[in-house]
């Protein structure tokens, strides 16, 4: 995989699609087809994500958010607190990547995923923090529209590679 397949493609045309489908909790029901998903994406065992997944579900520190059309789950994103060693990035509550199915994507669902998972956040904490790689800057420009701001370029995740570029950690206050 070439440097420029790891993240989304970036158009910066300004779009403002408003997704037609809506967005919601996870239930049980939805962890194969969001397990799926990110396996089609990121690779790995689709049972073991499943079951990792699955934790997030009615969970008081995370919360898994899904984008359905027609009742068919076609994207989801994660919010979730994150504990991390001293010297390492705040701890905090975190916005995770967002996946949606190929034939869905750039029709306003990221958007609302995020907008979702910040209304969940706002009752739970004033700050949200999110980490990219540098060179994503299709999740940098969709981050950006909140309201997040750049924290640091001196980010070391425990678990994460920022392959091909550096990590940068954003910060926003709600």
């Amino acid at each position: 995989m070439s440097g420029s397949d790891l993240f989304a493609a970036y158009d910066p045309r300004p779009r403002h699609a408003v997704w037609p489908g809506s967005v919601r909790l996870a239930r049980p029901s939805d962890i194969e087809t969001v397990a799926a998903l990110s396996v089609t994406r990121d690779g790995g065992e689709r049972a073991e994500r499943a079951e990792r997944l699955r934790r997030h579900i009615d969970a008081e520190t995370s919360a898994l958010h899904v984008g359905t059309i027609d009742d068919g789950v076609v994207g989801f994103g994660l919010i979730r607190e994150l504990t991390f060693d001293e010297g390492s990035p705040p701890d905090g509550l975190y916005l995770g990547g967002v996946v949606i199915a190929e034939a869905w994507r750039r029709q306003g669902l990221a958007y609302a995923l995020t907008a979702a998972r910040l209304e969940w956040a706002r009752e739970r904490s004033d700050v949200v923090w999110y980490f990219a790689n540098a060179r994503n800057r299709a999740s940098i420009a969709l981050h950006d529209r909140f309201g997040f701001e750049e924290h640091t370029r001196d980010v070391r995740v425990p678990g994460v590679t920022f392959t091909g570029g550096e990590g940068v950690l954003f910060r926003l206050t709600l």
